[in-house]
């Protein structure tokens, strides 16, 4: 019997030994002697603590992606409604310049007719002036001839000065609608080169 028991104990020995040596090499992450299908290998605290600090990790990392994609979509958008504005804005003031200079040309020509007209005008006076009978002295004639040339004159001077400031206003409202009009092509070169 002393000799079953002691090879009882050496089986024994033998077999605490290989589950030492193969929980051993679990823990410590090495490659196992023998393959360990069906032994269960414990995981110590700190595995646990740096697997669920990598869970977690992955879905702050999900979620800030998410973020960024949605807020790369929104940038998109905004620079989309940023540049249809621009060219809606380019295409008002190229409007707005041509209604200008239309009312500029035609500022211009009633500024021409009513010089002609006032030429005209003063032409048939001083013709009907020179007509009539001289039954006042010639000095008498010569001073009504100098108020209404100075009269036609002066409404002449008012008429060019009232058609000028026209004319500037014209030139001021086209040199707006090209301000806006570079505005909105500078807005829509940098959307275009984002």
């Amino acid at each position: 019997m002393a000799k079953y028991l002691k090879s009882t104990l050496q089986v024994l020995g033998c077999v605490v030994l290989a589950f030492t040596l193969v929980l051993t090499q679990g823990f410590v992450g090495g490659t196992p002697l023998f393959s360990n299908d069906g032994v269960a290998v414990a995981l110590t605290k700190a595995e646990k603590k740096l697997e669920n600090a990598k869970i977690k990790a992955e879905k702050r990392a999900a979620k800030k992606a998410k973020k960024a994609e949605k807020a790369l979509a929104k940038a998109e958008r905004a620079a989309e409604k940023s540049a249809a504005k621009a060219e809606k804005a380019a295409a008002n003031a190229e409007k707005a310049a041509a209604k200008s200079a239309a009312k500029a040309k035609m500022a211009a020509a009633k500024a021409k007719k009513a010089a002609d007209n006032a030429g005209a005008k003063a032409a048939r006076l001083a013709d009907l002036v020179g007509k009539l009978p001289s039954f006042k002295p010639p000095k008498q004639l010569e001073k009504i001839r100098e108020r209404i040339a100075k009269r036609l004159e002066e409404r002449a001077k008012r008429r060019a000065a009232r058609d000028g400031k026209i004319g500037e206003k014209a030139e001021q409202a086209v040199d707006k609608a090209e301000q806006v009009i570079e505005a909105a092509n500078e807005t829509i070169q940098a959307v275009d080169g984002n």
